[in-house]
């Protein structure tokens, strides 16, 4: 219940505010209420995002990152420390889809092998 409650907060606030657009960077650390719905509507929204910080945000899977590789051309740096329910596929889809990124932590993210790397 309480992450339906959170994932319609985050739509809602972002139909409401239009300056978020604009954001470069998004740390969304330990948020563990998160889901992949929330995540994929912030990415939707914020098309300008260089950075984003998951990290701790354990409820989040390969669907995450298939949007965030879709979406998040620019990125540079993208933390996923402690996202445990990650893999291999989903990493690949960042690195496929996001041709900028610098910087990508895996610490903790015990379902990835040496494919992903």
């Amino acid at each position: 219940v309480m992450e339906r409650v959170i994932e319609y907060a985050i739509t809602h606030l972002l139909d409401f505010y239009g300056l978020y657009k604009e954001l470069k960077t998004l740390d969304l650390s330990h948020c563990t209420g998160l889901t992949d719905y929330s995540v994929i509507e912030v990415v939707r929204s914020m098309p300008h995002l260089h950075t984003i910080n998951l990290d701790g945000v354990v409820n989040i899977t390969d669907e995450s990152l298939l949007y965030i590789g879709r979406l998040c051309p620019n990125l540079k740096q993208l933390t996923l420390a402690g996202c445990s329910k990650i893999t291999d596929d989903g990493v690949v889809e960042v690195a496929s889809g996001c041709l900028e990124l610098e910087e990508i932590v895996l610490d903790e993210c015990s379902q990835l092998s040496d494919a992903s790397i």
